[in-house]
């Protein structure tokens, strides 16, 4: 059953909140934030969720868009049922503090882990000290870099492979030319050797029949 959280009548009488006061979620408020009990009514749980541990009382009006003296009732019952802490500005005047002091100390709280600040845990982690365990986001950030090396080495060798390719083939290239030109000349030259003696042997044939032509019109001459 739900039991409604308000200030005794003298306290309330003698209650100082300062709007400079900061207020923060105990463990308890951040357990009732998470799962939703409904041990608390709508609007508080409303405002419980607007606590972050930097908020003020000021901060806490604005955005909540309530109205400050029934903001101010919402913030006592969520503070004397143990779902937030107050942090300075939060004063009792002498009179309340000496009608306190007759009165019988509180109940225990549910569990001690209540009167502790988790609200910070909610926020940025902290940097890592020396021994203690990386977290998800360090190992993540190593193994994307890793992977961003490897990647990168990847890629260098694949550079590096595709330019030795490249000078291989033109290497390859300039000796087929080399080759073909050396052959080239090759068949030149034996063309022109070739020719060369069918010349000469078209002049020695030439001459044979020259000179036999003339011996037989010498011969007829001299018959």
């Amino acid at each position: 059953m739900r039991v409604a959280h308000t200030y005794p009548v003298w306290e309330q009488e003698h209650r100082v909140m300062d709007r400079t006061t900061v207020f923060s979620k105990t463990g308890k408020g951040l357990m009732e934030i998470k799962n939703k009990s409904n041990r608390i009514p709508k609007d508080q749980l409303r405002v419980l969720g607007l606590i972050d541990g930097r908020a003020t009382l000021k901060t806490l009006t604005e955005q909540s868009r309530i109205a400050e003296a029934e903001l101010r009732k919402i913030l006592a019952a969520l503070s004397d049922g143990g779902f937030i802490k107050e942090f300075g500005g939060s004063t009792f005047s002498a009179d309340a503090r000496g009608a306190a002091a007759g009165r019988a100390a509180p109940a225990a709280s549910e569990s001690e882990v209540d009167d502790l600040d988790f609200t910070q845990s909610l926020g940025p982690s902290q940097p890592l000290k020396p021994g203690q365990p990386e977290t998800a986001d360090a190992e993540r950030r190593k193994r994307d870099l890793a992977e961003q090396r490897s990647a990168e080495t990847a890629a260098k060798a694949k550079a590096e492979a595709e330019e030795r390719a490249k000078v291989e083939a033109e290497r390859k290239a300039a000796e087929q030319r080399l080759r073909e030109k050396l052959e080239a000349e090759d068949r030149a030259k034996a063309d022109a050797q070739r020719k060369a003696a069918e010349q000469r042997l078209r002049d020695r044939l030439e001459a044979e029949d020259r000179a036999k032509a003339e011996a037989e019109r010498k011969a007829l001459e001299e018959s």
